[in-house]
């Protein structure tokens, strides 16, 4: 690993992610984030450059950002379009901005006591009127651009789509995120070998 990342890493990481890197594995734990989405972000390029052998990023997260996991969204696709398998493994919490994280993988597999959970855009705006009609149009085509990835992967409508979210939150099992298309199938946990 280059030494442009170890300032951004406690001591206690250094060693766990070498050993994480030996492995082709990437973990997003919390909060997604500037600070986290940098450092997966990093090294997911890193072993992508390093070797086309498939990559495990793993998630296990409440959400958060959704620029940060639009722009880790586009980095997995375009390293997947490169020719190395990127494989997204949900465990523990797999929500909100997390969701759309976790499109980008192939296959995108969940661990048996995994929670998904799909929400409308959140966010927060103070201002004028005008400012606040301003806010909520581009909310609006954010939240359209998630349905479009929801679209591409789930291969349900976008208002089939909208409607299964409006007004409220929905919180899937690993079965239910099977059959509704937000994952591809279940695995256990410890992962298995990259044979997936």
């Amino acid at each position: 690993m280059s030494n442009t990342l170890i300032p951004l890493l406690q001591t206690g990481e250094r060693l766990w992610i070498n050993e994480a890197r030996k492995r082709r594995r990437v973990w997003l734990l919390g909060e997604i984030n500037n600070y986290r989405g940098a450092k997966c972000c990093y090294m997911l390029a890193e072993l992508a450059s390093e070797s086309s052998e498939p990559i495990y990023f793993i998630l296990n997260t409440e959400g958060g950002d959704v620029d940060v996991a639009l722009g880790m969204y586009d980095l997995v696709d375009s390293i997947r379009r490169s020719g190395t398998q990127v494989i997204t493994v949900g465990t523990g919490y797999v929500c909100s901005a997390g969701l759309v994280v976790f499109q980008s993988g192939a296959p995108r597999c969940l661990t048996p006591h995994t929670i998904l959970l799909l929400h409308e855009m959140l966010a927060w705006s103070v201002g004028k009127v005008s400012e606040q009609e301003d806010a909520l149009r581009g909310l609006k085509k954010c939240e359209d651009l998630i349905l479009s990835i929801f679209h591409e992967k789930t291969g349900k409508s976008k208002n089939a789509l909208r409607r299964l979210f409006a007004r409220k939150e929905v919180w899937m099992s690993p079965e239910e995120a099977v059959k509704h298309g937000f994952a591809d199938k279940i695995v256990p946990f410890p992962l298995p070998p990259l044979s997936v």
